[in-house]
């Protein structure tokens, strides 16, 4: 079983360093979201591909994106509270949660870019 584990890692990994490859331009206002693994990217977003990274756990899929985005908190805020709600999200505290996963985003400033954090994890049994 543990080499199925590997495998389906490896699997995760590759697909996601393909979706960054690809989903790392900016997109226009007027286009759609794009969707890495199914976490929306709000338009005019700059994906680190550097930073971010995925792996499979024993409990989950875990995803941390990092995301340089044009718009201020409260836009960036409205956008994930809205397409994450839209998507079967609900709000619990700080966190979104959604069958067993929850989704957080987080400020991350770096050398005066703003820059968010966006992570993906397995939703902790209470």
């Amino acid at each position: 079983m543990p080499q199925h584990s590997t495998f389906k890692g490896i699997c995760l990994a590759l697909g996601l360093a393909a979706s960054l490859f690809i989903g790392s331009s900016s997109v226009s206002a007027a286009e759609e979201p794009k969707f890495i693994a199914d976490i929306p990217l709000m338009p005019d977003t700059s994906l680190d591909t550097l930073r971010s990274i995925s792996f499979d756990s024993a409990d989950g899929r875990v995803f941390v994106l990092f995301v340089q985005v044009a718009a201020n908190e409260e836009s960036i805020r409205a956008f994930y509270s809205d397409t994450l709600t839209a998507l079967g999200w609900e709000v619990d505290g700080q966190v979104y949660v959604r069958r067993g996963e929850m989704l957080k985003l987080k400020a991350a400033p770096q050398a005066g870019d703003n820059v968010w954090k966006v992570t993906l994890s397995p939703r902790p049994l209470s």
